[in-house]
């Protein structure tokens, strides 16, 4: 299945070039968000070949009160 929605790149000379949209949500774009995923589970994949014991961690910023309202919507 081809990407659903596909950019279209153009040099200075006005040569047109398409590439995916690489998207992660299958919702809007199932055959880049396939690959994305594939790419996410090999990445886990090799970084835990070999290792004993692996440790994930997520790093965040201060809330809003840093650094103001972060989505538009609620």
């Amino acid at each position: 299945m081809p990407c659903e929605y596909p950019i279209v790149l153009l040099d200075h000379e006005h040569h047109a070039m398409t590439v995916r949209c690489k998207g992660s949500d299958s919702a809007v774009c199932p055959e880049c968000a396939e690959l994305h995923r594939g790419d996410v589970r090999t990445s886990i994949l090799e970084a835990l070949d070999g290792a004993e014991t692996a440790t994930f961690f997520t790093l965040t910023a201060p809330g809003a009160d840093a650094f103001g309202q972060v989505h538009s919507q609620r």
